[in-house]
């Protein structure tokens, strides 16, 4: 009996990852279009309308080098459970739960996205609010 509590405790202690923070739990605060930063405005707002589908867009391409998004799966499954922004030069990813739209903006540590999914093919990049959070 001893045995199979001490495989369990070891078992939840190890499946903690301590370096993973959900965005729900940083720091943030709702912006409108207008009350971004300007370089994100321009960088929207210059944007090519439904060039590529990707899900995480860099305002500063020296970010490319730091952050990077994988998809995590399912225990049971071929579905998505969660998208995890992983900073590699700190080693901390960030867990952005199943259903959260997309872009994932990236600017000067903070990550913007958006209230609604499609706003680059849509035209609603003026009309979405976004959220900023403070990446540590």
């Amino acid at each position: 009996m001893r045995k199979i509590i001490l495989f369990i405790f070891t078992f939840i202690f190890c499946s903690c990852n301590f370096n993973e923070y959900k965005i729900t739990r940083l720091e943030h605060k709702r912006l409108k279009f207008d009350e971004l930063p300007s370089e994100v405005q321009k960088y929207l707002s210059n944007r090519p309308k439904c060039e590529d589908n990707n899900m995480l867009l860099f305002v500063n391409l020296a970010d490319t080098a730091t952050y990077s998004l994988e998809t995590v799966g399912t225990l049971i499954g071929p579905w998505v459970d969660y998208e995890k922004l992983i900073d590699k030069q700190k080693n901390i990813s960030y867990r952005i739960n199943q259903g959260v739209p997309s872009p994932y903006i990236v600017s000067q540590k903070k990550l913007y996205i958006p209230d609604r999914f499609d706003i680059l093919c849509g035209g609603s990049v003026f009309e979405a609010k976004y959220t900023e959070y403070q990446l540590k």
